[in-house]
């Protein structure tokens, strides 16, 4: 199964709103509050993201008073005609969770896309989705090294230090404990944890590719696994490795 090229996403695409959007709240006020944030994202998509925190919160209460036909006052909740009604509190948005949270959230997120697009060098097809689900974890990127047809990225947060290594058209994704030299490669770290040496595979071949994704789907993999990946990782050991290397020779 030989290796291709993965496709290449410009980082200097104009960031826009919908990249704010992409992961809903864990946690609302009201019912109708899920349905203000599809609103929202509908009306604000393909819109640049603003230059400063302060234009960006004036651009969502506009948005939301545009929307509901008010603004968002403290202590009052709105019922809107063309949100469902069903269950309780059906159709109600709740200002007190769009301006305690549910703005905060999104000025949040634009300040770590903002952070993100002024720092270090980005591997070319990491998209700002990326960037964002690395920042949900806690990572921030401490490196970037450029040697032409081999480059180096590197995230850190508390528990691990995620790297992305290109290598002559090639990406690679590994996830080292902060406390220890080892450093794991990412799919089959999953699999370790898995016990399962086939997972993804169906997702290379089809890809046509051997072990070998693009940075997105790297990401991608980290944030769904994280927390298992996090788990295992916090104590792993000497042991713990020559396992893995034990299991990858099958």
């Amino acid at each position: 199964m030989k290796r291709c090229h993965p496709f290449f996403i410009s980082c200097n695409m104009a960031n826009t709103f919908e990249i704010l959007f992409e992961h809903k709240p864990l946690t609302w006020g009201l019912r109708g509050d899920t349905d203000l944030w599809d609103d929202l994202k509908e009306a604000l998509a393909g819109i640049p993201l603003p230059d400063t925190p302060e234009e960006m919160k004036i651009i969502l209460y506009n948005k939301f008073e545009a929307l509901i036909g008010e603004p968002p006052l403290k202590g009052k909740n709105m019922l809107v005609s063309r949100y469902p009604r069903m269950r309780m509190s059906g159709g109600v948005v709740c200002s007190n969770y769009w301006i305690d949270k549910g703005f905060p959230i999104l000025i949040e997120r634009y300040e770590k896309v903002l952070e993100n697009e002024t720092s270090l060098q980005l591997p070319l097809g990491l998209s700002q989705e990326g960037i964002l689900l690395l920042a949900m974890l806690s990572f921030k990127q401490i490196s970037s090294w450029d040697g032409g047809m081999y480059k180096i990225y590197e995230w850190q947060s508390g528990t691990a230090k995620f790297s992305l290594v290109y290598d002559r058209g090639y990406f690679d994704g590994n996830i080292c404990p902060t406390f220890n030299k080892y450093s794991l490669p990412l799919i089959w770290l999953i699999r370790f944890i898995l016990n399962n040496l086939t997972f993804y595979e169906v997702e290379l071949k089809q890809a046509n590719l051997y072990n070998t994704l693009t940075p997105d789907s790297y990401v991608q993999l980290l944030y769904t696994y994280y927390p298992l990946i996090k788990s295992t990782i916090e104590n792993f050991s000497e042991t713990d490795h020559e396992r893995l290397e034990a299991f990858m020779r099958g």
